[in-house]
């Protein structure tokens, strides 16, 4: 005879079945993977590596620790920006402050496919579970840039620059970004230069600022970059997805 319910585990009904002893024995080692879990969290939640992060991350989405799970991934996802963003940004030419390397950036890609895939994920499960919470744009933007790079590599894509395709992208309408009534009254001029993700459908799939501009400008621009039309690049015969640079200057007349 038993003294109550079986307990659910992670939905699990432990008295379903014909056989008690096997929901019991279910329980049991399901208690010795959320040791081990908690285990493993112990000697990755001192680690700044991020793919120890990663992996912490994963862990605590598995003990149900969904705020501990997001502050992981998003550790993650920035100390792998910090190892693998700006390589991106100079191996596609994008620094003007320094010339391009001989790598290419296809070649960096490949050879850092499956770090930059751990960030992209980690900058992915950030995105998803922050939700409005995450609410610095900085950061969105990069997470966002570096998930549509991660969703190419995944599917067996290459991401390409301007110096490796036999035939560039061709933007067919560049919608203006407009003044912003803050940025007008104070006289903010200059220009927004802007990193885009420009896709073999002919979208625009992220965006990150080189060089930005206050009193709502470079979000004035970063929102009329999403609504470019284009002929996408061409490489080897074949339509191909790149990065490129592009500018939008304010000025009052």
């Amino acid at each position: 005879r038993r003294a109550g319910p079986m307990p659910e585990i992670d939905g699990l009904d432990l008295a379903s079945g014909d056989d008690p002893a096997a929901g019991v024995q279910l329980a049991a080692e399901l208690q010795m993977v959320r040791d081990a879990l908690a285990g493993a969290v112990e000697g990755l939640k001192i680690s700044d590596n991020f793919i120890d992060l990663n992996y912490l991350g994963y862990a605590y989405e598995k003990l149900g620790k969904e705020k501990d799970a997001r502050n992981a991934f998003d550790r993650s996802f920035k100390n792998g920006y910090k190892e693998y963003g700006q390589d991106i940004v100079t191996r596609g030419g994008f620094d003007r402050e320094s010339p391009a390397p001989v790598e290419k950036l296809s070649d960096f890609l490949n050879g850092s496919s499956q770090n930059i895939l751990i960030v992209a994920l980690s900058a992915r499960r950030t995105m998803e579970l922050k939700g409005s919470v995450m609410n610095d744009n900085d950061w969105i933007m990069r997470a966002r840039l570096f998930s549509e790079i991660g969703r190419l590599l995944a599917s067996g894509q290459m991401l390409y620059s301007s110096r490796e395709l036999d035939l560039p992208g061709k933007i067919i309408s560049k919608p203006s970004p407009g003044y912003t009534n803050a940025a007008r009254s104070s006289n903010t001029q200059g220009t927004v230069r802007l990193l885009i993700l420009l896709d073999v459908d002919g979208k625009v799939k992220a965006a990150l600022p080189l060089r930005e501009l206050s009193h709502g400008l470079t979000e004035r621009a970063i929102v009329a970059a999403s609504k470019i039309s284009f002929k996408p690049a061409e490489r080897k015969g074949q339509p191909v997805p790149i990065l490129q640079a592009i500018e939008y200057t304010f000025q009052i007349r």
